[in-house]
């Protein structure tokens, strides 16, 4: 058998089985002899805790605060947690954390928290160091008192002896400690009345209640802690008195206003009473007084209801009668009943029901809507004024002051002297007065219509007349022309300034009296420049053709024997 090589010698079964067991000694020697892996140690650096593992912290301490540190010691790397929803964790280094305040603390909801850290280094197997705290959160007076209702009412009958019990309120407070220690105090306007027990709240009476002076009180009693600074809170307290009949009612109305022209029937106000008593006591009810003494009242066009409406039985005039005093009663429904009386006086307001009334002599005729024609040459009769309407001539008539024009004895004929002097220029005085009162009684003129003529424009120069709004004054705007008529039919609107607005109408006749030889051949100086020119205005050259001499002369003849057979008629 041939011999087998050195490496086959080698390796042969029984010295590879002998390699094995060397070898496992060997490594479980080398591995009995490694260090087992140990815990990190944990420090916790806490500088605001007075002992050890607990830490006193306000509830106020705001978000992120630092409360101290986190040391590792550790052969290996370590990383560290905590599950806190307060305290967290933030790295500084690899064996440093900072612990930090993660969100607000609030005493009221949790006083105290624990706090579990754990540090996991790497070794093998990882080994694990915990490390734990307490903070005890601080009590802030953060909460004000809180009554346990919204309102507090009560009932005490009048006259009760002085010291009953009326009514007991209650507050509390979350806060612990003097911060939650609550007192009381009533509101300064109830001391009178009213004391209340600090400490238990209780609400006692502090006189004699009568209900007459005042039948319900309402007030307020502050609640206040011991914190620093103090909070409080405040809850309203209501305090019924019972009543008996001991009070009379009283009317408070005293004067109504009511507009003139209502229809009959119409209601004029309602009256209003006040009574202390409630109930039955408190209920009243209206009527107008009757004195057989004094009747006065009870014949006024006035029903009172019992419910205190006010009727009037007639439509009321204020220009026949402007107030009216009535006496009325009013009684409660209590045992034994009360009444008591009183003057109310109603005030019949005004209407725009009056046109304005005119004083001033004018056309006794109804001249509104009325066409009126210039006057015109007629072969037979001469001139002659023509009109859509017929009617009688008017009668009487007072002569105006203050004016320049000369008046016939015919209400509404005015003659005017064509060459009256400047400052002289007032034809006439439209005067008129309104019935009604205040800015119903406000009058204004104007020219409605001129011969006939409606918007007749003031403003405009060539008008011949002008109406002063506010006196009625009419005055001649320039002067008398040849292309004039001689006479004017003139209609004035007299207007109230009520809404809406009424007015009356003045139709005046206008005559120009003309001196014909005043007009033809100027021989004063002083008076030719009144003469009448082709324009208008003044004419300093000659006189005037002998056709319109004629002409003229006779219209003024004619003007003459009409005005003279009117007056006559």
């Amino acid at each position: 058998m041939a011999a087998l090589p050195v490496s086959s010698q080698l390796f042969s079964a029984p010295r590879v089985l002998t390699l094995l067991i060397v070898i496992s000694a060997a490594i479980a020697t080398v591995t009995s002899a490694r260090p087992k892996n140990r815990a990190p140690i944990i420090t916790l650096g806490l500088p605001y805790s007075e002992q050890p593992g607990v830490l006193k912290l306000s509830e106020e301490a705001p978000e992120m605060s630092l409360l101290g540190l986190l040391k590792i010691n550790d052969s290996d790397t370590a990383e560290c947690t905590t599950d806190n929803e307060f305290v967290g964790l933030g790295f500084v280094s690899d064996t440093i954390y900072k612990i930090e305040l993660q969100r607000f603390l609030d005493r009221e909801l949790e006083s105290e928290v624990n706090v579990r850290f754990e540090c996991v280094d790497t070794g093998v197997p990882p080994a694990t160091g915990v490390a734990t705290f307490t903070i005890l959160v601080q009590d802030v007076n953060d909460n004000v008192p809180v009554f346990q209702r919204e309102h507090y009412s009560a009932q005490v009958a009048e006259n009760v002896q002085y010291g009953t019990l009326v009514v007991k309120v209650e507050a509390r407070d979350m806060d612990g400690g003097e911060n939650g220690i609550v007192s009381y105090a009533l509101s300064e306007g109830a001391r009178e009345a009213f004391r209340i027990d600090a400490k238990t709240g209780e609400i006692f009476t502090a006189t004699d209640i009568d209900r007459e002076e005042v039948a319900q009180m309402s007030f307020s009693v502050i609640a206040t802690d011991m914190g620093e600074p103090p909070l409080s809170s405040s809850v309203n307290v209501t305090v019924t008195i019972d009543d008996v009949n001991d009070n009379s009612p009283v009317v408070l109305t005293n004067e109504f206003h009511v507009q003139e022209n209502q229809k009959p029937m119409s209601v004029v106000g309602t009256l209003r009473a006040v009574d202390l008593d409630e109930g039955k006591n408190g209920e009243i009810v209206f009527s107008k007084f009757d004195d057989s003494e004094d009747d006065s009242s009870s014949t006024l066009p006035f029903l009172v209801k019992p419910n205190g409406k006010v009727v009037a039985v007639v439509s009321l005039d204020r220009e026949r009668r402007d107030t009216y005093m009535m006496k009325v009663l009013v009684k409660d429904k209590g045992r034994p009943k009360r009444s008591s009386t009183s003057v109310v006086n109603i005030i019949v307001d005004d209407v725009n029901d009056n046109a304005p009334e005119l004083i001033s002599p004018c056309l006794e005729e109804p001249w509104r809507g009325m066409n009126f024609r210039r006057r015109r040459r007629n072969a037979d009769e001469g001139y002659e004024t023509v009109r859509d309407d017929a009617g009688e001539s008017p009668e009487g008539m007072d002569k105006m002051e203050n004016v320049t024009s000369r008046i016939f004895d015919i209400p509404g004929f005015v003659t005017i002297d064509w060459h009256c002097p400047e400052g002289e220029r007032v034809v006439y005085q439209v005067k008129a007065s309104d019935a009604d009162i205040g800015i119903n009684q406000a009058i204004f003129y104007s020219i409605e219509s001129l011969n006939g003529q409606g918007d007749v424009d003031e403003s405009e120069d060539d008008t011949l007349f002008t109406v002063d709004a506010s006196s009625g004054n009419i005055f001649l705007r320039r002067y008398f022309r040849k292309t004039d008529d001689l006479q004017q039919l003139l209609n004035i609107s007299v207007r109230d300034s009520g809404n809406p607005s009424l007015v009356s109408y003045c139709a005046l006749n206008v005559t120009f009296d003309i001196d014909i030889n005043e007009i033809t051949v100027p021989t004063d100086p002083e008076r030719a420049p009144n003469t009448i020119g082709d324009d208008g205005g003044p004419e300093n050259g000659a006189g005037l053709g002998a056709m319109n001499v004629t002409i003229l002369g006779l219209m003024s003849c004619l003007l003459v024997l009409y005005n003279t057979w009117v007056f006559l008629v």
